[in-house]
């Protein structure tokens, strides 16, 4: 790389940091928030695995989930096994990404029964996957959005009598 570019390209990557700082900032304020909504504590969206147990619960998932969830997580601390592995196999990508497709499935369904909880549907359950800096903080700061509970069993979406008989 031709060191006359340096000075050219630092101002873009420091902005483009920057912004990347302040949508995740934005996303932990609003999942502090929503964690707060549902009488959980605040402080549990800036724990790394607590943070998804609380989710879960949220969610109304069952707390083993958490081994898939943190999984891609504790696999860094054992990469030997993790190199075994793939040199065991004859393809080692197709393990992996198998994986990770089951691992993003379960976060998925996760994100489901948490937005489901606040009485949204699917269609704001993959908002908050693709856009969650704007999806998550307006489910946060919006007045109308609230807890309502049992992310897995509601159907709000398509029963909204049901957020008649909620009381603040």
């Amino acid at each position: 790389m031709d060191p006359n570019y340096a000075p050219q390209i630092f101002p873009i990557l420091m902005g483009l940091s920057l912004f990347v700082l302040v949508m995740v900032i934005l996303v932990i304020a609003a999942i502090w928030k929503l964690f707060q909504k549902a009488g959980k504590p605040g402080w549990a969206a800036i724990v790394p695995i607590y943070n998804s147990f609380i989710q879960l619960e949220i969610a109304n998932k069952p707390t083993w989930w958490i081994i898939i969830l943190a999984s891609p997580y504790l696999l860094r601390f054992f990469p030997l096994a993790s190199l075994f592995y793939m040199i065991q196999t004859s393809s080692f990508l197709t393990p992996f990404l198998l994986f990770y497709l089951v691992v993003f499935v379960f976060s998925f369904l996760t994100i489901i029964g948490f937005v489901k909880a606040y009485g949204k549907d699917i269609g704001w359950a993959i908002g908050c996957l693709f856009l969650p800096f704007i999806f998550y903080p307006i489910m946060a700061w919006n007045k109308n959005i609230q807890y309502i509970g049992n992310g897995d069993a509601l159907n709000v979406a398509h029963d909204p009598s049901v957020l008649d008989n909620y009381e603040n």
